[in-house]
């Protein structure tokens, strides 16, 4: 299994940086967009459940 430490430097790694132009748009860029996917599926392999994302690229899980 992977150290928290070690997921957590991946995810930091990830470009998720905002579009500064682009304020009426949330999220700003496909990227952030990306990544609450990449996360959704991370967390429905590890076995938590009522896993979503939302328009926004909000993702909630239950433990």
């Amino acid at each position: 299994m992977e150290k928290v430490t070690d997921r957590f430097l991946r995810y930091a790694k990830v470009y998720t940086t905002s579009d500064p132009s682009r304020t009426d748009v949330y999220p700003s860029t496909s990227r952030q967009l990306d990544f609450a996917d990449q996360l959704t599926k991370e967390l429905i392999s590890i076995g938590l459940s009522e896993v979503t994302r939302d328009q926004f690229g909000y993702v909630t899980a239950t433990l």
